[in-house]
């Protein structure tokens, strides 16, 4: 396979990201200064966060088979055209002052990025090639954390301190950029038509069945749907922890959590160029031991703030190693049809497990406390990589 450059790729990956995250994070922001009430603020907050989320959850079946039509560098493609209009709608709903419109923004920015998010990850492999796909995992995973954490600050820093024509401009210049990097993709895509159905619940049963033929394969997305719900479990606790526990300000909370971003980023470009020559799937439970202990250190230690905040960086650092493998193996092990649809797949159950961190973290808390989420994703960690070492392979 001629090698091609993932430079456009990346690109057009991280515009897409920092605009996710830009428009969400100012969609919280503000639409919390339109309202009174924390009950109603709360609920607010509630829908503009699984806007974004609940498009991956019901379209990814969809994605995958928009991929049996179509290929995948044009669904990357239209993707970039159509989120164009989509940030209008989120700009007009600064302007206007609208709940409705700010919401469907970011609804329709979470559909737009659900239905390309499995065609530019498998165009890692048809870029990359086999022998690539760890480096390209690892550095497209690391551009997107940076990406996240990139769109979060911005927004938060504009806040107050810019008028709505700066966040349309900052939108409209990420979309335009996102469409003119996506023409300069270049892949030999890998083609077949094997049909699944749109309907989220037989897409997810037949494709579980599906992939029972292939070793470890469902464990294998299963315990990358394990870290989703840690991160988000972590990002969640955080922003409470940080004011309640540690006695830090809400800025040197955004710092704390930007620092955890940089940790996993730095990790996964990491574990991309080691996983290359070391096959990092085989240590994963003693990667998860290690972040495992971290996090009781977190819960046990009565840490001042600078020690947390090393010891949490350090965590993250170390998760990044507990994700890479996760999904490098998969674009590893298959091709074509059989690809594309796992990776769809794999956005549906970490999109599940990311949903019902909310719910597990808010009960975890009331029953025990803020700094029982620190305990509970460090026995969840070792749990999951005590299994992992010890299941019967099928």
């Amino acid at each position: 396979m001629k090698k091609s450059s993932f430079i456009p790729l990346f690109a057009t990956n991280f515009a897409g990201v920092f605009n996710d995250n830009f428009l969400k994070t100012l969609a919280m922001f503000i639409v919390c200064e339109w309202i009174t009430g924390p009950k109603l603020q709360s609920t607010c907050l509630g829908l503009t966060a699984g806007a974004l989320v609940l498009p991956y959850i019901f379209c990814s079946p969809f994605a995958a088979r928009m991929m049996q039509y179509h290929s995948k560098t044009g669904i990357v493609r239209a993707a970039k055209w159509a989120e164009l209009p989509i940030v209008g709608i989120g700009i007009a709903g600064f302007l206007l002052h609208s709940i409705a419109l700010v919401v469907s923004g970011v609804f329709l920015m979470g559909l737009q990025s659900s239905l390309f998010s499995p065609a530019k990850y498998a165009l890692v492999r048809d870029i990359g090639g086999e022998e690539r796909v760890s480096v390209g995992l690892g550095w497209m995973d690391g551009l997107s954390f940076f990406a996240m954490l990139a769109g979060t600050v911005a927004a938060s820093f504009l806040i107050r301190r810019a008028p709505e024509a700066a966040y349309s401009a900052i939108l409209l210049f990420f979309a335009a950029s996102g469409v003119i990097a996506s023409y300069a993709i270049s892949a030999q895509e890998e083609r077949e038509f094997v049909p699944h159905s749109v309907d989220p619940l037989r897409f997810f049963i037949s494709v579980y069945r599906q992939n029972r033929q292939y070793r470890d394969l469902n464990k294998i997305i299963f315990f990358s749907g394990i870290f989703w719900l840690v991160a988000a479990m972590m990002q969640m606790g955080l922003l409470l922890y940080g004011t309640s526990v540690l006695k830090i300000s809400a800025f040197q909370t955004g710092l704390v959590l930007s620092l955890a971003a940089v940790g996993i980023a730095t990790g996964n470009i990491a574990a991309g160029a080691i996983d290359r020559k070391i096959r990092l799937l085989k240590i994963l439970p003693l990667s998860g031991c290690i972040s495992a202990g971290l996090l009781f250190l977190l819960f046990a230690l009565p840490l001042r703030p600078l020690s947390f905040s090393v010891v949490l960086a350090c965590f993250a650092f170390e998760i990044g190693f507990f994700k890479l493998p996760l999904e490098a193996e998969i674009q590893k092990r298959l091709r074509g049809t059989a690809l594309n649809t796992a990776l769809a797949y794999l956005n549906q159950v970490s999109f599940t497990f990311i949903l019902a961190a909310s719910g597990i973290y808010a009960a975890v808390s009331a029953l025990w406390g803020q700094r029982a989420f620190l305990l509970f994703n460090a026995l969840l960690m070792l749990a999951a990589s005590v299994f992992y070492a010890t299941a019967k392979r099928k």
